[in-house]
């Protein structure tokens, strides 16, 4: 007999947020599901984990990509059911998670999709933690659609590797016609996961997946997030306008200029990105450091994406065949 929901979840290096997922999982007051919890070949995670849970709903995978769009578009071909539900390996579903979802699903049999709400409760500056709790973002660690729908629209395109290939899923649905609902009552908690202190850094390689999206769905994107990078972009002005004073403050010898322009790229920083955060003193140093470089650089990044990166490829995939899942 086939499950309810097929729940799919991509699993990355680390085997003890995994474990937290899985138990949660399998804690769920819906009884009729499974789980496929798909790997990359090149670690020990799903070996690890599966000594460890022998409940015949899990299964587990491995496969030759460390890409969570890969891992997900061959969880959906190995899944059974015809809803399939998302989540990532370092979240926490509430125990009425799947329930939630198989009952929005069974009130409106024409629903292309269920996006859910995301949580947490974040208050470090080097942590991450995914936060949805309007709806609109459509975050991968909490959404469903109907299996019918996903291979309809061939799935997660796969030129993304991460960041966006989320969201974009979502987007295809909507422009095939669609509907995705948002409930706010299926939750899942996202615990906060500790940072690298050079992670600003690591956010330069974001900026791809979003002109990406923004390039193949422009007036979604507008309609869901504005224009592409807006807020990073001012940071960037702002940032090369504090580069320039000190550069000038130098060539001139004033030192008393070159003071004021960090201690005004400092405040900014505080002000758009660290105020309602807690940090060590150090760590405020390193991210003031690390995000001026950061800034520094964005507009560069940004630009290349937007005039010169891809548009051959993704008009290409666009106008003849859906990328990924086949």
């Amino acid at each position: 007999m086939k499950p309810v929901i097929s729940v799919v979840i991509p699993a990355h290096n680390r085997p003890g947020f995994l474990e937290k997922t899985l138990k949660a999982l399998l804690e769920q007051d819906l009884r009729d599901f499974e789980v496929l919890a798909v790997g990359f070949k090149g670690n020990n995670t799903i070996k690890l984990v599966k000594k460890k849970f022998k409940d015949k709903k899990v299964k587990f995978f491995n496969i030759d990509s460390r890409f969570p769009d890969k891992k997900r578009n061959f969880g959906i071909k190995k899944a059974r059911a015809g809803i399939i539900a998302f989540t990532d390996d370092d979240c926490l579903p509430d125990k009425n998670w799947l329930s939630e979802i198989a009952k929005i699903f069974r009130a409106s049999k024409s629903l292309a999709g269920v996006e859910g709400l995301t949580y947490n409760n974040n208050k470090k500056l080097y942590f991450h933690a995914t936060e949805n709790l309007k709806g609109g973002k459509f975050p991968a660690c909490n959404y469903a659609f109907r299996k019918k729908w996903l291979e309809r629209v061939g799935g997660f395109d796969e030129e993304y590797n991460f960041f966006r290939e989320d969201t974009d899923l979502a987007f295809k649905v909507l422009k095939a016609g669609g509907k995705i609902v948002f409930d706010r009552n299926a939750r899942v908690f996202h615990p906060p996961r500790a940072l690298p202190l050079h992670f600003p850094l690591k956010e330069l390689k974001m900026v791809k997946g979003d002109i990406r999206l923004y390039k193949k769905f422009p007036r979604l994107y507008r309609q869901h997030f504005g224009l592409p990078c807006r807020s990073p972009l001012k940071q960037s002005l702002f940032t090369a306008l504090a580069f320039f004073a000190m550069a000038l403050s130098f060539s001139h010898g004033f030192f008393a200029g070159f003071v004021l322009a960090v201690l005004a790229e400092f405040l900014f920083k505080y002000a758009v990105e660290m105020r309602k955060k807690e940090f060590t003193p150090f760590q405020g140093l390193s991210f003031v450091f690390f995000s001026f470089l950061r800034d520094l650089f964005f507009g560069y990044v940004f630009f290349y994406y937007l005039f010169f990166a891809g548009w051959r490829k993704i008009l290409r995939n666009f106008f003849h065949h859906p990328v990924g899942f086949h």
